[in-house]
């Protein structure tokens, strides 16, 4: 059937078919015998289907590429994953993880020993621990990351003037997946390592992708710093982040994401030490910077515009202008739902957020029924996110648990208000027991918020 179709006929069959399946599931077979018996010519050329139509054909793309691909085909997908379209597909998420497990097998069964495999296998397992932690999983994400920087290390003592690039960014992400687990502590120090390589690389090369790199690096430092309630260190470090930032856009367009991502988190770090007339300076650029990149790369931006106009928001809340932050709030669901339209299955935490701000903004202005409505949306968001090995939804969870008991309280619903406000106590003494330098202040803040209620229902 394949042979008679050609690779654009099959790869419009393809297309057709997944959207049959759409439909009607019985027509998933179909599709598997489709794709199966020409892997190697169409897997390629099926990413572009899982792109447009989402699944089953991506599932169906990662269950072939799990069973049949072999090293070349492995690394000729890896390859196009280079590249943020396909990087960034939810749909695509068990293809990356299929194909670099396929490699990953063929290059540890080789057992060689030499830099060249020794960098392979830190290429492999460190996008190993990408793609598990795309899928939720934590765990084993941090112990992929593990054992990639084991080998970065090795290769940056051995070979520094190539290598320590490749260190450094293992480190960062090794960094990340710490936090992940509630270890920001660790992931601090870690991450520390890593910015002063990066800052020695981009005096030495003058490399932009360096820069950038370090910029990266010193705003995930800046957020960790605010997890430690270090705020003002914090604020700092994203200072930094945006000046360079700024320099690259200076120098190109292409970097005016970037630098609008950067302005966004230095107005919430200003916000943090309560500097709000710069923070909302801040705000309003990155909003400004996003509209127009929105308007000109919808698929692209269309989410960072939603985010931007939700954190502006925030801060036009905490700067005592409710109605300003209302229309931003609804502003940024209109938009957020633009972005839902092309990936139905993304984004669920960025509409959690913006409805948690909407429900705190409604409250402000008095407005409970409406502001209880939001935060109960969010919580049916945010409950079937809830995993124990992601320290960051559960705290998402029991912070909105929390704001939904504010808003209890104020509608005098008291026992509603105990109710919330217990699960969430609950929660954070499960993560206040694992990491107490960052949640014990929040678990403490929900005790006195419940002996407060308590008192009331007196």
């Amino acid at each position: 059937m394949t042979s008679a179709l050609g690779t654009q006929g099959a790869r419009n069959a393809l297309t057709l078919l997944s959207r049959l399946a759409q439909r009607k599931p019985e027509a998933r077979p179909l599709l598997e015998r489709l794709l199966a018996p020409r892997l190697n010519v169409l897997a390629e050329p099926a990413l572009d289907v899982v792109l447009e139509t989402g699944e089953p054909c991506g599932e169906v793309l990662a269950e072939a590429l799990e069973k049949h691909a072999e090293l070349r085909l492995s690394e000729q997908v890896m390859v196009r994953f280079e590249s943020a379209r396909y990087r960034s597909s939810p749909a695509l998420r068990r293809t990356g993880l299929s194909v670099t497990r396929r490699a990953l097998e063929t290059w540890l069964a080789r057992d060689d020993r030499t830099v060249r495999s020794t960098a392979n296998l830190t290429y492999l397992w460190h996008n190993l621990g990408f793609w598990l932690h795309a899928l939720g999983k934590n765990a084993e994400a941090l112990e992929a990351t593990r054992k990639a920087l084991f080998r970065a290390r090795f290769l940056a003592k051995h070979k520094p003037e190539r290598y320590r690039i490749r260190y450094a960014m293992c480190l960062e992400t090794y960094s990340a997946r710490l936090e992940d687990s509630g270890q920001s502590t660790k992931s601090l120090a870690s991450r520390g390592e890593a910015i002063a390589i990066l800052r020695e690389l981009a005096l030495e090369q003058m490399d932009d992708s360096v820069v950038m790199d370090l910029s990266r690096a010193l705003m995930r430092q800046s957020d960790c710093l605010k997890r430690l309630q270090r705020t003002e260190e914090a604020l700092e470090l994203a200072r930094e982040a945006t000046r360079v930032r700024r320099e690259l856009a200076d120098r190109s367009v292409a970097f005016d994401g970037a630098l609008a991502n950067a302005i966004d988190g230095f107005a919430l770090r200003a916000k943090d030490c309560g500097q709000l007339q710069e923070a909302l300076a801040a705000a309003s650029e990155a909003v400004e910077i996003f509209a127009r990149l929105a308007a000109e790369q919808p698929g692209a931006f269309t989410a960072d515009y939603a985010r931007s106009l939700s954190n502006l928001s925030i801060i036009q809340r905490d700067s005592g202008d409710a109605e300003g932050a209302l229309a931003s709030c609804k502003e940024s669901l209109v938009w957020i739902g633009r972005a839902r339209s092309r990936y139905p299955n993304a984004f669920d935490q960025h509409v959690a957020s913006i409805l948690v701000n909407l429900g705190l903004t409604l409250l402000e202005l008095r407005k409970l029924d409406d502001g209880l409505e939001a935060m109960n949306r969010a919580i049916a968001i945010r409950r079937p996110l809830v995993r124990e090995d992601a320290v960051d939804s559960m705290e998402r969870l029991a912070l909105t648990l929390t704001d939904q008991s504010v808003i209890f309280e104020a509608m005098e619903r008291y026992e509603e208000a105990l109710s919330s406000i217990d699960e969430a106590i609950g929660i954070r003494q499960r993560l206040a027991a694992a990491e107490p330098e960052v949640f014990e202040l929040r678990l403490q803040r929900n005790l006195r918020l419940r002996d407060r209620i308590v008192h009331r229902t007196r």
